[in-house]
C-alpha cells in the first residue's frame, strides 16, 4: 500500500513486530524494575498496528493511540523510537518524540515548525496537552493544528498519543482537524486502570 511517506523499505509487519515486542518489554522493564512483562491485547494491537505503518501495509498514513493515563502509549512511541534507532539512520537525525507541549513552545519559530511538519515520520505524545492557541505579541498561533494540516495535505506518516476523548479533541483542534485525523489515522483506544499502580 505505502500510503504514508515513511516506511521502513524491505520490511514486513511480521518481521517487525516481534522487534517492537522486544523493545517495549525492555523499556517496561527498565521503567518498572521487573524481569517479565504481559503484553495485554490492546498493546498488542497498538504494536502491530505500527507495524503495519512503518511497513507500508496499512491503508492509513497515521496512528492515533487514545486512551486513559498508564495504559502503555507513551511506552509504545518509546518502542518505536528504540526499534528505529536499531534499524535504521532516520533516528541518528532528530528525536523522534516531540511532546505536544514543547511544539506549542516552538510555536514561533517558523523554521522548526516547518521542519516538524515536513518530517518523513512525526511522533507527537500527549496531543490536547498544549494551548490550542498560543498567543505572540498579538500573533495567535495554532502549531499543532498547522503541523496536522501540512501533514495532511502531504499524506505525512503520523503518530499520536492523547488522554483526551473524541470529543475533547474536536473542541481542542476544531471540526476540520478533527475529520481529518478521522480520515487518516487508525484509532486504538486504551481504556481500564493504570500500569503504573499495578
Amino acid at each position: 500500500m505505502m500510503r504514508g511517506s515513511f516506511f521502513l523499505d524491505g520490511w514486513t509487519s511480521e518481521v517487525l513486530y516481534p522487534y517492537l515486542v522486544e523493545a517495549y518489554e525492555e523499556e517496561v522493564q527498565w521503567r518498572r524494575c521487573v524481569e517479565s512483562v504481559d503484553l495485554d491485547d490492546k498493546v498488542a494491537l497498538g504494536l502491530q498496528a505500527v507495524a503495519e505503518l512503518l511497513t507500508g501495509e496499512s491503508r492509513e498514513t497515521g496512528l492515533l493511540l487514545l486512551g486513559d493515563v498508564g495504559r502503555g502509549k507513551t511506552t509504545i512511541l518509546k518502542a518505536i523510537q528504540q526499534t528505529l534507532i536499531k534499524t535504521t539512520p532516520l533516528s541518528k537525525n532528530y528525536d523522534l518524540i516531540v511532546s505536544a507541549t514543547t511544539i506549542a513552545r516552538y510555536c514561533t519559530d517558523v523554521e522548526r515548525i516547518d521542519n516538524l511538519s515536513r518530517r518523513p515520520l512525526l511522533i507527537v505524545d500527549d496531543i490536547g496537552t498544549e494551548p490550542s492557541e498560543v498567543q505572540n505579541y498579538g500573533t495567535t498561533y495554532t502549531p499543532i493544528s498547522e503541523i496536522l494540516e501540512v501533514r495532511y495535505n502531504a499524506l505525512s506518516t503520523t503518530i499520536l498519543t492523547t488522554n483526551a476523548s473524541k470529543e475533547m479533541l474536536k473542541n481542542h483542534y476544531g471540526n476540520r482537524i478533527f475529520d481529518r485525523m478521522r480520515e487518516q489515522y487508525r484509532l486504538i483506544v486504551f481504556r481500564g486502570e493504570s500500569y503504573r499502580g499495578i
